[in-house]
């Protein structure tokens, strides 16, 4: 696991672990130490943790919040945030606005502020972005090992690129 400053690319710190460990294995402790270390000569820090979905889960994001830090991760789809993006017709919504820019391609987010997971011990803010892209049609022929790719006008759409944050905005 790699560590780094935001602004700089710094590194903060790195740690090897054996080849099958889950990317989330160390990642509570390795966050504390470095925000330990850097609290000791600057106090009034103000700390942003980001992450993949690898290194998140309750643990880290109540380690986060009980040491007052900003935070995001990425966060998995799952059928709840399914059924949520299509009450609002988030999908629908940004298909119409790609539509009346030009199809050009383009991104949108919605926050969830009252989403909890079932393994969390409160609502915590999620955010989900539905991203519109041209791509590439795949044609395969099936007695043939070769595909050609060729341009279409269809579009790709991916929903649940999502990512957590504090609902507490005034954190350190």
């Amino acid at each position: 696991m790699m560590i780094f400053e935001g602004e700089t690319g710094m590194p903060l710190g790195a740690w090897l672990r054996h080849g099958t460990a889950h990317a989330g294995l160390g990642a509570v402790e390795m966050i504390q130490r470095i925000v330990e270390r850097m609290r000791a000569h600057w106090p009034d820090i103000t700390i942003f943790v980001r992450g993949d979905n690898g290194v998140a889960g309750p643990e880290m994001y109540d380690d986060c919040e009980r040491h007052g830090l900003l935070f995001a991760f990425g966060y998995a789809t799952n059928n709840t945030l399914k059924q949520r993006v299509s009450e609002l017709e988030l999908v629908d919504n940004a298909r119409l606005l790609w539509w009346m820019t030009g199809r050009h391609e383009l991104q949108t987010f919605h926050a969830f502020e009252d989403y909890k997971a079932k393994s969390w011990s409160h609502a915590r803010r999620i955010v989900v972005k539905t991203e519109i892209k041209k791509q590439v049609a795949q044609t395969c022929v099936t007695s043939s090992p070769t595909c050609r790719a060729t341009p279409a006008e269809s579009i790709a759409v991916s929903t649940f690129s999502a990512a957590t944050f504090p609902n507490d905005r005034s954190a350190n």
